[in-house]
């Protein structure tokens, strides 16, 4: 299996070609011992933002998970997997959307989602009951839209701090691939 950031491939006429990727998926953090913090989470999940400009323009993305949202070595958050957008008109439900952003937001906080459509997460050490995060996942599960959520307090903490997920990035990076555990 070969390192996340290294990307192999095959141009037309058999040429193959190697290119070093600047980022990792949100899936490699989810496979590392390492969670996110408040802070670095909202910075993960302001991708709220560009779902809802997606929305906007009548579009959704029809495929979302951790493995299309990317972090990059210099913390910016990017959606991937752009030919999974289709048309949506504007005044259709954005529920796709939202339960996408749910379930990433859920197995970034625990590891794992749940089933059924279940909301909510186990370790309420890690994450109280008062957190913005918590809150954020129960305004989500109820929500009708994306600008609603992008409204909320976790996504409002989020300003300026692509710089909180640079180490993060890096960590799931070496921690994904090798044995090294985060404690």
């Amino acid at each position: 299996m070969e390192a996340p950031y290294l990307i192999s491939g095959e141009l037309q006429m058999g040429v193959p070609f190697r290119m070093i990727s600047q980022q990792v998926q949100a899936a490699h953090l989810v496979a590392s011992s390492a969670y996110p913090n408040e802070r670095q989470l909202a910075s993960i999940i302001s991708q709220a933002k560009g779902l809802s400009h997606l929305a906007t323009v009548g579009l959704e993305h029809t495929s979302l998970t951790c493995s299309n949202i990317l972090i990059g070595f210099d913390g910016v958050i990017k959606i991937a997997g752009l030919e999974f957008c289709e048309e949506h008109p504007l005044d259709q439900s954005q529920a796709q959307s939202i339960q996408a952003l749910v379930a990433i937001t859920m197995e970034l906080m625990q590891k794992h989602g749940k089933d059924d459509g279940v909301v909510g997460v186990d370790d309420l050490n890690r994450w109280p009951i008062d957190s913005d995060a918590v809150k954020f996942l129960s305004a989500a599960s109820s929500a009708t839209c994306l600008e609603i959520l992008k409204q909320h307090p976790l996504i409002m903490k989020q300003h300026g701090s692509a710089g909180e997920l640079v180490g993060l990035a890096r960590l799931a990076l070496i921690s994904t691939r090798t044995f090294y555990c985060y404690k």
